[in-house]
């Protein structure tokens, strides 16, 4: 498998629903190691079929097709003469669009769930008129000089500033190779490549360094070596720019654990970097690109209970419109930037009944919260009991709506409105009546 260390192969079901991601062409001397099965054969017939897989608690039912080969030639592994193989329905859920009566070689592995064979669009699996490179290293493998080969790229993945990433190679990059024994150092070519060939089969971890980068990965790459095989490692770095200060309070006692973020000015409120505050509540933000930023705390988050304050920008403001912006420079570090917590959100309760028009508890009835400061943002407080009672917490400071709706005995949906609760003060009880349908659609 060709492995990136910011963007892997992702093969997701559609049915749990995700979709189908791949992460690039993978060669044959890598794939062929990492496949439970590789033959050529020709498919006898396609049959729909269902799978149930387990996701955390979720049993999941989904549609999958197995293809039936008669299978002609076994380059890895042990298979009989027929052999099935599973895959997606669609491109949607990484599904290989085989064709009856085709001939393909095929790389199959093994599900962990199911225990069956399987491949996917993803795979290094074609049609047999396509597989010349791979047949000429299945032909080759016996007369390989022994030992594993790593190779790639130092890229460059530093985003300009509309957030698309450069991804050029860093020709000089300093490269690092160790396991099982071993470390090796190699310098990236003009082209920004590097390889190490003569390996002994085993895990090895690959990093690099350039001057005035930094991985855009917490922790190196890391692979299997086989005899004989290769893999494929593309480097990611990124332009190291760094802003380093302290998240305090009111007395300038340092708050810990404070999500501080990082929002590139002009593109939303979406942060680019984050990093949280430490014991003594310094943080710091690495890998920063050159550009205008907002720094703060609960900028794209409401407040929890886990940071309780208001939406605050460097130093202590509370609205952007007034605060100050942040400039870094190409791999420029920069200190000091305090950020100070002065407002602290108080939990509030907020008790209420909600009722149908002719005064009968509605107890199935669902409720969202949102706030004006963060719209895009909302939550689901419990339902209410049997009464249609109900209560729960907001905090201070944020001016929060309540929606409550509920399907009638007809199968109608009705709400109460938006309810407003205000930001400060003394919240009295809600009495909710579900007396309002939605709008008509146009």
């Amino acid at each position: 498998m060709r492995l990136w260390l910011s963007l892997v192969l992702l093969c997701f079901l559609q049915g749990a629903g995700f979709a189908c991601i791949c992460g690039g062409g993978t060669p044959p001397c890598e794939e062929y190691w990492n496949a439970a099965v590789v033959f050529s054969g020709a498919v006898a017939r396609l049959s729909p079929m269902s799978i149930e897989e387990k996701f955390g608690e979720r049993i999941v039912s989904y549609s999958k097709l197995s293809a039936t080969f008669n299978v002609e030639t076994v380059y890895r592994g042990e298979i009989e003469k027929e052999v099935d193989v599973i895959t997606g329905m669609s491109d949607g859920d990484c599904g290989y669009r085989f064709q009856i009566g085709e001939r393909y070689l095929v790389y199959a592995f093994v599900n962990e769930q199911t225990k069956r064979l399987q491949t996917s669009s993803c795979a290094r699996t074609r049609p047999m008129s396509e597989a010349s490179a791979d047949l000429e290293f299945f032909r080759g493998i016996a007369q390989h000089p022994a030992g594993g080969r790593i190779y790639g790229e130092i890229a460059d993945f530093t985003r300009d500033s509309a957030g698309t990433m450069v991804e050029k190679n860093l020709a000089g990059a300093n490269v690092s190779i160790t396991g099982e024994g071993t470390h090796i150092e190699r310098t990236s070519d003009k082209e920004g490549r590097y390889e190490v060939a003569g390996l002994r089969p085993g895990q090895y971890r690959i990093g690099a360094s350039f001057p005035d980068y930094t991985s855009t990965s917490t922790k190196e790459a890391e692979v299997a070596v086989h005899d004989r095989g290769c893999v494929h490692v593309t480097v990611p770095l990124q332009l190291d720019g760094r802003i380093m200060g302290r998240v305090l309070d009111s007395e300038a006692n340092g708050v810990v654990h404070q999500r501080v973020e990082l929002v590139p000015v002009g593109r939303g409120i979406t942060p680019e970097f984050t990093a949280y505050s430490d014991e003594d509540g310094k943080y710091e933000l690495k890998g920063v690109r050159p550009g205008d930023y907002y720094l703060g705390i609960n900028l794209s988050n409401p407040p929890s209970a886990e940071s309780p304050y208001v939406r605050t920008y460097f130093p202590d403001i509370h609205e952007r419109e007034r605060a100050p912006v942040i400039h870094v420079d190409r791999a420029e570090t920069l200190t000091g930037r305090d950020i100070y917590l002065r407002t602290l959100c108080k939990p509030r309760l907020v008790t209420g009944i909600v009722l149908w028009p002719d005064g009968r508890p509605a107890a199935s009835a669902s409720m969202m919260i949102s706030s004006a400061e963060y719209s895009w943002h909302s939550n689901s407080p419990p339902q209410p009991d049997e009464q249609g009672r109900f209560s729960f917490t907001v905090l201070s400071g944020l001016h929060s709506f309540l929606w409550i709706q509920a399907q009638d005995s007809n199968g109608r949906w009705l709400n109460a409105g938006k309810i407003e609760l205000q930001p400060d003060g003394e919240l009295k009880p809600v009495v909710a009546i579900l007396s309002q349908a939605p709008p008509a659609r146009q």
